[in-house]
């Protein structure tokens, strides 16, 4: 993982972050896993995130994938805006952890081209199907 995000570092150094209409949709996406998952590198999640946020505007980053990372930073404070990081919290149901203004997920999601959170918690449900009752 290391030596994808150094890579990435260095692409993004010469060419900017690879956007939609540069790398097209799986590359885009590709790009985003790598600094999605970077969490030993935050200031590099938090520098990767400005420039992602700079291109949603020019449709040229997905929103969620904005989203995800948006909350993915927000976990160091511990109040995420899209309800996107959480765990299993029962055989076959996932949650969210504490979201801000949670009366304003949905719009939020809706913003951000996502589903509802009731959507998004029954498709991550299915993570949990091995998660034991207490």
């Amino acid at each position: 993982m290391q030596a994808n995000t150094a890579r990435l570092k260095d692409l993004v150094k010469q060419h900017g972050w690879p956007t939609l209409g540069m790398v097209g949709n799986d590359a885009a996406q590709g790009a985003w896993l790598i600094v999605q998952h970077a969490d030993e590198d935050r200031a590099w999640q938090r520098q990767a995130l400005g420039l992602m946020e700079a291109l949603v505007s020019v449709g040229e980053v997905c929103k969620s994938d904005v989203a995800y990372l948006r909350d993915r930073r927000d976990m160091e404070t511990g109040r995420q805006r899209y309800g996107t990081q959480g765990r299993c919290v029962a055989k076959d149901e996932w949650a969210p952890f504490q979201t801000v203004e949670p009366e304003h997920l949905d719009e939020r999601r809706k913003s951000m081209d996502m589903t509802t959170e009731e959507a998004s918690r029954k498709r991550a449900g299915v993570m949990c199907a091995n998660v034991q009752a207490h």
